[in-house]
């Protein structure tokens, strides 16, 4: 909208000054209309061909940066679903770039820090001494396999 006002108002003003240039010039009444009206033809549709391309210039970068968006949606949908190690290719350097970098390393991280986790649960449950972690509200965390073999609990019981 800008962009068309402004283009209107620098029409006006060039097509005003053409026709004093004109009028200087002692040309017929005629030729000027003539002129003038070209000038005011091909200026109004050079500002018309700006719309256009600036309309073109934002819907393709709407379209790329949505299209980035969605990828890193679909990212995030997966690792909520527990698939950790997703990488997705954004080959931008720009905001959205970075953002997609971050995603990927913490996505990396988040699978190295799980497989750490189910190898520490290997660790624990595989230990013959009975294990209880508490947490500091003194709610029982996690138990090994040999705590619960001396109990009356099984499994996920003794959360409950």
């Amino acid at each position: 909208l800008l962009i068309s006002v402004w283009g209107i108002i620098v029409s006006v003003l060039s097509q005003n000054s053409l026709e004093s240039i004109l009028l200087k010039e002692q040309l017929p009444p005629d030729t000027i209309t003539s002129i003038t009206q070209r000038f005011s033809l091909i200026s109004s549709s050079l500002v018309v061909i700006g719309i256009f391309v600036f309309l073109f210039i934002g819907n393709f970068l709407s379209v790329k940066i949505t299209a980035s968006i969605r990828k890193l949606i679909e990212g995030v949908r997966k690792i909520s679903r527990g698939e950790a190690g997703i990488v997705i290719d954004i080959p931008y350097q720009d905001e959205i770039g970075q953002l997609a970098q971050s995603f990927n390393k913490l996505s990396v991280d988040l699978k190295n820090t799980t497989i750490s986790n189910e190898y520490f649960n290997r660790i624990i449950n595989n230990i013959l001494e009975c294990i209880v972690v508490i947490e500091n509200d003194k709610t029982i965390q996690k138990v090994n396999q040999s705590t619960l073999n001396i109990t009356p609990y099984r499994d996920k019981m003794i959360f409950k």
